[in-house]
């Protein structure tokens, strides 16, 4: 907050650097034909003391405006103090002229909008001792006003400054939460175009990886299946006969390159289009790690599991992937569980185990963490990373039941838990 303060009073100070000269230089342009018009006699209600006084003050304003290298407030203080000498001037000359009715309430604003609220209230300060003497200076020239004849005008400086110094309050808050919330959406957009970089540097490894399980997999048993049925072409050819064992080992091979396939198949797309499809996804990825023997994996549903949204279901079985393979690989885990769980109101993807805990620190450069947040915000879902007791690590994704639901979602009266067995 104090970075973004200081950056918003460095822009307020370049428009109050550029707004007192406009202003001290209109003012300059302003003021010199009613000078002139004083200083050759035409304007009879201005007496010598006050063409004496404001030759003096126009003097002050000219030298202020030319010396531009000149500190800022000083310069808006000077213009200021000259204004005041006028306004005495004027209240002892002229008590009922302009000077006395305006100047006193215009110098606070100026010194509000042009310098700060301190000066704003240094200046209303000045301005009340000018307003209420100005009867004062009157009674010299009769018992015309009573002492206190100032206070109406008094009272409207007063209100005016409250309200501007409000507002200026205001002005400055929106302007920083502004920043503030300009600044957040901009490493929003870094961090989703960085994560959506990674994410399609992510996809093409898959993509390699998918190669080389075809290579490596499929296309080398289908390779074997092809010169297993050009030798028995061979052997047909010769007239000889085939053996039921040959027949069996290419049944074998087809039926080896069928499974390879499927299972790649499998791993493209883990879910079918209906609403239990996350569960059984889930239950199948628990049954897989199961059959490596490293880890004990178990899998548990309680409540209305269904998710009508296959976009939905997607997200949230890859976010329960991505947790369960960051337990087998990082966490050094021998205890793994992983539950979906449906709410009255939402439903959750819970995966602790009894590892190390997390390798990486929430936002940290942990890309596998970042995937699932980047899911879950997706998803418009809440994502918790913490520790599970006594140790390891837990992962819990709780998503909004009308977020994952076409169609109307029933809830299970009985509540009741159901246990996978691995």
């Amino acid at each position: 907050m104090a970075a973004n303060v200081s950056e918003i009073d460095l822009v307020l100070l370049k428009w109050r650097l550029k707004a007192s000269h406009s202003l001290l230089v209109v003012s300059s342009l302003a003021y010199l034909p009613v000078l002139l018009l004083a200083l050759s006699g035409q304007l009879p209600w201005a007496p010598p003391t006050a063409v004496v006084a404001g030759c003096g003050a126009y003097a002050v304003l000219l030298v202020v405006t030319l010396i531009r290298s000149a500190n800022h407030a000083v310069r808006v203080w000077v213009a200021l103090g000259a204004g005041y000498v006028l306004s005495v001037v004027g209240a002892y000359s002229v008590p009922d002229g302009p000077l006395v009715r305006s100047m006193p309430i215009v110098l606070p604003i100026l010194a509000l909008v042009l310098v700060g609220p301190r000066s704003g209230r240094a200046a209303m300060a000045v301005s009340a001792g000018v307003l209420l003497l100005a009867p004062l200076f009157d009674a010299y020239q009769g018992p015309r006003r009573l002492p206190l004849a100032g206070l109406p005008m008094l009272g409207m400086m007063v209100g005016v400054m409250t309200v501007l110094d409000a507002f200026q309050r205001f002005l400055v808050q929106a302007l920083v939460s502004e920043r503030k919330a300009a600044r957040e959406r901009d490493d929003e957009i870094s961090r989703r175009r960085r994560l959506e970089g990674e994410l399609a540097g992510a996809a093409d490894e898959e993509r390699r990886r998918l190669g080389h399980d075809l290579h490596d997999g499929v296309c080398q048993q289908m390779t074997g299946a092809l010169l297993r049925c050009q030798a028995l072409e061979r052997t047909l050819a010769r007239g000889g006969a085939v053996a039921s064992a040959e027949l069996a080992a290419l049944s074998g091979l087809l039926e080896a390159s069928i499974d390879d396939a499927q299972a790649v198949a499998q791993g493209l797309n883990p879910l079918r289009p209906e609403p239990e499809a996350l569960a059984h996804a889930l239950h199948a990825a628990v049954r897989q790690v199961q059959r490596t023997g490293l880890v004990r994996c178990e899998y548990r549903t309680s409540g209305d599991v269904r998710v009508y949204d296959p976009q939905v279901a997607q997200h949230l079985y890859r976010i329960a992937q991505e947790a369960l393979s960051n337990a087998v690989r990082h966490a050094r885990a021998t205890r793994i569980e992983v539950e979906l769980r449906g709410r009255p109101d939402d439903v959750v993807v819970l995966v602790t185990d009894d590892g190390i805990g997390l390798p990486v620190a929430p936002g940290g450069d942990g890309m596998g963490l970042r995937t699932m947040a980047y899911r879950a915000q997706a998803l418009g879902a809440r994502l918790r990373l913490g520790s599970s007791a006594p140790n390891g690590a837990s992962v819990e994704c709780v998503l909004a039941r009308e977020r994952c639901a076409k169609a109307p979602a029933i809830v299970d009266p009985t509540g009741g838990a159901t246990r996978y067995a691995p």
